[in-house]
């Protein structure tokens, strides 16, 4: 054997045998290589460190931690269950659409001018028909174009009420309590029985109606603070 010629021993093959100078030398070369990489990974991470430690904390800093956040909320596959399912629209057939496109005819083409006639119409003889009877103050002839103009309503919004039981027998001092009710609830209601209410008072148009028209029902209004 000559002086730096490789030796062939039984040791695994990552490991090797040399003579360096005279003298005998093993190492391990996977050993070598994790040592160098974690020397240059140390020496970076340092140098990352004290990078960051110079640089004052900027609000662009936060961003890739909140993009992320986002991301993950958005490739969620719990909130993906909840995705709604897309539904195809029943009348785009060459079956149901004509019939839809009649339905859409007859709805905004007749019967809405002719329930918004029907309003107009009757919103007149009601007026010509309270104003007379607050000028002579009769409280029969107000009742009676309250209740006329209430029915206009139900037929404006084409309402179809069906009353179930009987009514409960009047009496001495009886109130009936229904809260959060609205303009809609109240002419429902007075359609069938005219009632004194008791109620929140408006300002504008609502306000004049609770003045003038509700006047003969002795309704109690009050304001809110």
């Amino acid at each position: 054997m000559t002086k730096g010629e490789d030796v062939k021993t039984s040791t695994p093959i990552y490991k090797k045998e040399t003579l360096i100078n005279g003298f005998r030398d093993v190492y391990d070369e996977e050993a070598l290589r994790r040592e160098l990489e974690n020397k240059v990974i140390d020496k970076y991470k340092k140098k990352s460190m004290e990078e960051h430690a110079a640089r004052q904390f900027n609000l662009g800093d936060a961003i890739p931690v909140f993009m992320e956040g986002v991301e993950a909320i958005v490739k969620d596959s719990f909130t993906e269950c909840f995705t709604p399912r897309s539904v195809e629209n029943w009348n785009h057939n060459i079956i149901l659409f004509p019939s839809w496109l009649l339905g859409v005819f007859v709805r905004y083409c007749i019967l809405v001018p002719l329930r918004a006639i029907i309003f107009i119409l009757g919103t007149c003889m009601f007026i010509g028909l309270m104003v007379p009877a607050v000028l002579i103050n009769n409280e029969s002839l107000c009742r009676l174009a309250l209740r006329f103009w209430l029915l206009v309503w139900m037929l404006t919004i084409a309402a179809v009420v069906k009353y179930h039981g009987h009514p409960p027998q009047r009496r001495k001092n009886q109130i009936y309590v229904s809260n959060h009710t609205s303009l809609i609830d109240y002419i429902i209601l007075a359609n069938y029985q005219l009632y004194a209410s008791v109620g929140q008072k408006h300002g504008g148009v609502i306000g004049l109606l609770q003045d003038k028209v509700m006047k003969p029902l002795n309704p109690i209004f009050f304001r809110t603070f």
